[in-house]
């Protein structure tokens, strides 16, 4: 018998699977991390920083937002700690912030994910820094359309967008 084709439905079926390929290359970074977090612990803070960022973010595409909360929560007062220590750039602490607020939001801890995205806003603003900035302003805007304040949320998505025009961010 011929079945008709539906395009659409193929479509559907094969992005379905590339997700699905996608949630378990990220599952089997998890099983990877551990390893380099005993190699960041020898190497120093600044490696642990970094690796416990990248699996935040592992962590956040599928989904595993308390685990995302906790990394990053450790993150920002190591993060905070190195900045007092040696000067750093405020960067770190920016993106830190920026991706503790919009896990907090998808766990429905509103008040304290607005309190980290203004926090954000307000590190990178007083940096100077534009690519921080923008990573602020769409965690902040994040929080509010997750809390439902979308007249909110426009203003802050707006000047992130803004802050983008003409340069050629990756």
């Amino acid at each position: 018998s011929h079945r008709r084709r539906h395009p659409r439905l193929d479509h559907d079926i094969a992005a379905a699977e590339g997700e699905l390929g996608e949630t378990r290359r990220f599952e089997r970074a998890l099983d990877v991390h551990p390893a380099v977090g005993d190699v960041g612990h020898e190497l120093g803070v600044r490696l642990r920083l970094v690796a416990d960022f990248f699996l935040g973010q592992t962590c956040d595409a599928v989904g595993q937002y308390a685990r995302v909360a906790d990394l990053m929560q450790q993150n920002v007062h190591a993060l905070d700690d190195e900045l007092l220590r040696r000067g750093d750039s405020p960067a770190q602490q920016v993106y830190a912030r920026s991706a503790l607020a919009c896990c907090l939001a998808e766990l429905g801890a509103f008040a304290e994910a607005l309190a980290y995205g203004s926090e954000a806003v307000r590190l990178a603003e007083a940096a100077d820094r534009t690519y921080p900035l923008v990573h602020a302003c769409f965690s902040s805007g994040l929080v509010y359309l997750r809390n439902g304040g979308f007249a909110r949320a426009v203003p802050v998505l707006e000047r992130g967008v803004h802050l983008c025009l003409g340069r050629d961010f990756p």
